[in-house]
C-alpha cells in the first residue's frame, strides 16, 4: 500500500479558513519548531499568521512566485519571491538549503501540482528534518505518485 493513514495519538486543530486556505495539523504538545516554511500563500496568509500566533518563538518563510507584493504584515513573515519545484534557480527554489540548516520543520505546502516533483527532489536526510507536514495534492494519482508516497512513507 502506497499511502497509509495513520491514527495520532495528539489532537488535531485546524489554523487557517474554514475553506481554502486552512489545514488540519496534530497538536503536538511541547514541540518546538525551528522555522516554519510555507510554499504558496496567494493572498491569503490565516493559515502563516495563526500559526505564527500559535508559535510566537519561530519565523515564516513563505515562497509565491506569482504574487507581486507580501500579503502578510507580521514581521515573522517573510515572503519570496520564488515557486517551489525541482531545482534552485533565480525564480524557484527546492528549498534544500532551508531544510538543511534546520531540524524542527512544519511545511505547508499548496503549489498547485508541483508538489510532485519537490519531494522528489528531496533526500531521505532532508525529510527527516521535517517534524509535522500538511500539503495539498493537485493531480490524479500515478505510478510516480506512488512512489512518492513511498518515499513519504
Amino acid at each position: 500500500m502506497e499511502l497509509r493513514v495513520y491514527k495520532s495519538e495528539f489532537p488535531k486543530e485546524r489554523i487557517g479558513k474554514n475553506n481554502d486556505g486552512g489545514y488540519v495539523i496534530c497538536n503536538i504538545p511541547n514541540i518546538k519548531y525551528d522555522v516554519l516554511i510555507s510554499g504558496g500563500i496567494s493572498n491569503d496568509t490565516t493559515f502563516e499568521d495563526q500559526f505564527l500566533n500559535k508559535f510566537s518563538d519561530i519565523d515564516c518563510y513563505a515562497y509565491d512566485g506569482t504574487i507581486l507584493e507580501s500579503p502578510s504584515t507580521n514581521p515573522k513573515f517573510h515572503w519570496i519571491k520564488k515557486n517551489i519545484g525541482f531545482y534552485e534557480k533565480s525564480n524557484e527554489t527546492n528549498l534544500h538549503n532551508l531544510i538543511n540548516s534546520n531540524k524542527s520543520i512544519f511545511i505547508k505546502m499548496d503549489i498547485e501540482g508541483y508538489e510532485l516533483q519537490w519531494i522528489e527532489s528531496l533526500s531521505l536526510d532532508q525529510l527527516q528534518n521535517i517534524s509535522q507536514l500538511v500539503i495539498e495534492f493537485h493531480s490524479a494519482f500515478t505510478d510516480r505518485h506512488k512512489k512518492m508516497f513511498q518515499k513519504l512513507n
